[in-house]
């Protein structure tokens, strides 16, 4: 299997060599317990700990978290929640590029929820980095986390790849991430570029008010 676009420029990115799982000791699993259903995701604590200061902080608590060594990610889908431990394992999206237009829409949704997923559990960014999230540094600019760098990547290649721009994520994305956000950015920049003028009277729903802030700032070049 030959590798995304998207995964060599990862590996192109990270000059030195990643610093792996030890895994000293295999044995020691803990539980994810997904959405209302209560689906479980059993993985390797060392792999859940290694890339999640969140993960690890819990899990090493005294609190039930630690006590039970299960954690509830209760507004987390299945989908989402197999794509966070695909990447807590492998550092990839295992997500088809390919599709009808309903099906990449539904796998956009579920990439902007892994997005919001990735600031919660502060994904690391490189493990130098490890501890970041989406936030506003001293510059007024925005850290992605490594996890939300590859979802930004993986839309550019869905646009490549399909040309569908999926608009039924925007209202989403607008309610949970914050202004400057960098997934904001590329949606606006996808509408800007490749969606007919016309669509946007068509599916005014589809549109927040700030989303045409940032569409006439970045019209205007600011």
């Amino acid at each position: 299997m030959t590798d995304s676009p998207t995964q060599k420029l990862e590996r192109k990115k990270d000059k030195k060599p990643k610093k792996g799982t030890n895994f000293k000791d295999p044995s020691k699993l803990v539980t994810l317990v997904v959405g209302p259903e209560k689906k479980e995701f059993v993985v390797h604590k060392e792999f859940a700990c290694q890339y999640s200061p969140v993960f690890k902080a819990a899990f090493n608590s005294e609190f039930e978290e630690g006590q039970t060594q299960r954690y509830a990610l209760e507004d987390v889908t299945e989908p989402v929640a197999r794509l966070l431990v695909n990447w807590l394992y492998m550092q990839q999206l295992d997500i088809c590029r390919y599709g009808t237009g309903v099906e990449q829409t539904a796998k956009a949704l579920n990439l902007c929820q892994l997005w919001v997923l990735a600031g919660k559990l502060n994904l690391a960014l490189t493990m130098r980095d490890l501890g970041t999230t989406e936030r506003q540094n001293h510059n007024n600019s925005f850290v992605k986390t490594r996890l939300q760098n590859l979802i930004v990547h993986t839309f550019q290649e869905i646009k490549r790849d399909t040309n569908i721009t999926p608009t039924n994520c925007i209202n989403y994305v607008y309610e949970n991430t914050a202004e400057g956000s960098p997934l904001r950015k590329i949606f606006v920049h996808q509408c800007a570029c490749y969606l007919d003028r016309t669509w946007f009277r068509k599916y005014p729903q589809q549109f927040p008010k700030d989303f045409f802030v940032d569409l006439a700032e970045l019209a205007l070049g600011e």
